[in-house]
């Protein structure tokens, strides 16, 4: 059985020209200073759409990561430290 196309031309899983957006994954590391607790992503994500992961750990949304208001950055009630990982997977809002 052949593989019809995996990954749409953003490198995200869901297709192209959907309402629904694409799904992306950013390496936030980046951001880490030891003082830092929101972390910018590179588009804006649909609300609820967002998977955050501390040092390889699903957080859950909520309990010490949050979704900021304009839904273009997870904020932490903790500053990750050098030498953490903060990676997040989300879908792209359209709009």
């Amino acid at each position: 059985m052949a593989i019809k196309r995996v990954f749409n031309d953003e490198g995200g899983t869901l297709p192209d020209g959907t309402s629904s957006g694409s799904e992306i994954t950013e390496d936030l590391t980046n951001q880490i200073n030891g003082q830092n607790t929101t972390f910018n992503t590179a588009n804006n994500y649909v609300t609820g759409k967002i998977r955050v992961y501390y040092n390889g750990v699903r957080q859950i949304i909520g309990d010490e990561v949050h979704e900021n208001a304009q839904r273009n950055a997870v904020v932490f009630d903790f500053a990750p430290l050098s030498g953490d990982k903060v990676l997040v997977d989300y879908e792209k809002s359209t709009s």
